[in-house]
């Protein structure tokens, strides 16, 4: 499960290359993801847009629910701005129903991305 954040300014083909870099990075590709987990505050953001038109699941979470989800790697950043210590990891624990991430937040530029395998029991 792919957890996400992305900038207002953020375009599809960064939100792939960061998805596809941490998918890289455990051994995974495009056929391992289940869904890409986000805030509900970004489901209309273009890039998520895009990557739901390709057939990707998009789980949106709403911030109040990924603030209750102890993150390894918290951003005074995005808690400010979004109400969240953070979305990426944060939503890829909660849609993968685990407390493990096997891609901790990797940061780009304009995207956050985190992996969490999905627990056998979901």
């Amino acid at each position: 499960m792919v957890g996400l954040g992305v900038a207002s300014s953020a375009t599809s083909a960064e939100a792939r290359q960061a998805i596809e870099h941490a998918l890289s990075t455990a051994g995974g590709t495009w056929t391992d993801v289940h869904a890409i987990a986000t805030t509900t505050g970004r489901i209309d953001h273009p890039a998520i847009r895009e990557l739901a038109a390709e057939g990707l699941e998009i789980v949106p979470i709403d911030p109040d629910e990924l603030a209750g989800v102890p993150v390894p790697n918290p951003s005074p950043t995005v808690l400010r701005r979004v109400g969240t210590p953070g979305v990426a990891e944060a939503a890829a624990l909660l849609v993968a129903h685990t407390d493990e991430l096997v891609v901790p937040k990797q940061v780009h530029p304009r995207v956050t991305v985190a992996v969490a395998r999905r627990s056998r029991s979901s």
